[in-house]
């Protein structure tokens, strides 16, 4: 029998609501769809209902809390910011991974969210880009390259730690030294080279137009193999 004492890690998904139309994303019928899962309420968790689900004493108990969407992006949270702050507030040492696409949210937000997250080396946002200006867009379908840049830059910037999730493709597999030295202007704490996951027998991801035609097909890299993702 467990009790809440013995908890000391939270995976918590604060949102369905995303910017992106990722490949293999579950928010859609199938790989490369455009098309939401019709069941799929489109929501998040409010400051209020945060507080109600996890009270303080809970809080002071978690050592980790994990924000990583499997239909949504944390980002897209209008109340995150103070979910954040409440967390802190009760367990100033917690330490807390956000991933995201990085597509949303102004130069303020990413200074606060890098300012609050500077102040432990265990709290840190894991950016989830594909590529640079020209191919980042092919798999994480609707995100802004300027607002990427724009995430990446302020939040960096606050001496906060970050991680870069890359996912190689066959249309990123020739940039990975421009990656590299991006990420060291950047400032960005751990670059990470990532396979991904959703390919059948090595076929081509058909990306989707909004009628269900095939608009482009990604392919996995032949060259590069590393840790699945």
């Amino acid at each position: 029998m467990w009790e809440y004492k013995d908890i000391t890690t939270m995976h918590v998904e604060l949102s369905s609501l995303c910017n992106a139309a990722c490949g293999s994303c579950k928010r859609f019928v199938s790989h490369g769809s455009r098309q939401i899962v019709p069941e799929l309420k489109q929501t998040y968790i409010s400051f209020d209902s945060f507080k109600q689900f996890f009270p303080e004493e809970f809080c002071k108990n978690i050592k980790t809390w994990i924000f990583c969407g499997s239909y949504g992006d944390p980002i897209t949270n209008p109340d995150l910011l103070e979910i954040l702050e409440y967390i802190i507030s009760n367990n100033d040492t917690a330490g807390i991974r956000l991933n995201t696409n990085a597509g949303i949210r102004d130069t303020n937000f990413w200074n606060s969210l890098g300012t609050l997250f500077s102040q432990q080396l265990n709290r840190a946002v894991i950016f989830s880009v594909d590529g640079l200006e020209d191919t980042n867009h092919l798999y994480r379908r609707n995100v802004k390259w300027k607002n990427v840049m724009n995430a990446m830059e302020t939040y960096c910037s606050t001496g906060a730690t970050s991680e870069w999730d890359f996912l190689v493709f066959k249309h990123n597999e020739h940039q990975l030294d421009e990656v590299k030295e991006l990420a060291e202007q950047l400032g960005i704490t751990r670059l990470h080279f990532k396979t991904p996951m959703g390919f059948s027998m090595r076929q081509p991801m058909r990306m989707l137009d909004k009628n269900g035609n095939v608009e482009y097909l990604i392919r996995q890299s032949d060259e590069y193999k590393f840790n699945a993702h």
